[in-house]
């Protein structure tokens, strides 16, 4: 019973102090499924990826210009895709305003004289 209520103490202390928090926004079309992943490791801290993936019929383009606007930043660049037709940038802050699940989050990919726009939604 002792060693019973000691793990169940020190679960609930190991969870109390732990500030971190992962969300998850995603949207998709019938070309491009769009995740942008972020976890929240302190009260000013986060990483974040974003993750660009050509779902579309045929070849996927060789590179892709893309922005992306969240909670704690906006980002932007020109990637070319791997041969599974994905990009994975990735970023971190310290000292900075968090994303919060309420959060808008859009994301704009141009390529080949062709643009989408998507507003990721919170995975729940």
């Amino acid at each position: 019973m002792k060693k019973w209520l000691a793990s169940l103490v020190l679960l609930f202390m190991v969870s109390a102090c732990s500030n971190q928090d992962i969300i998850t926004f995603q949207d998709r079309s019938e070309t491009w499924s769009v995740q942008y992943n972020v976890e929240v490791t302190g009260e000013n801290e986060e990483s974040t990826e974003l993750r660009i993936a050509y779902v579309g019929d045929g070849e996927p383009p060789e590179t892709i210009d893309y922005s992306y606007d969240a909670g704690s930043g906006s980002g932007n660049g020109t990637a070319p895709l791997s041969e599974d037709g994905v990009i994975t940038p990735s970023s971190g802050c310290s000292g900075c305003d968090t994303t919060e699940r309420e959060d808008e989050v859009t994301v704009t990919i141009e390529w080949d004289d062709q643009e989408e726009n998507f507003t990721l939604e919170p995975r729940s």
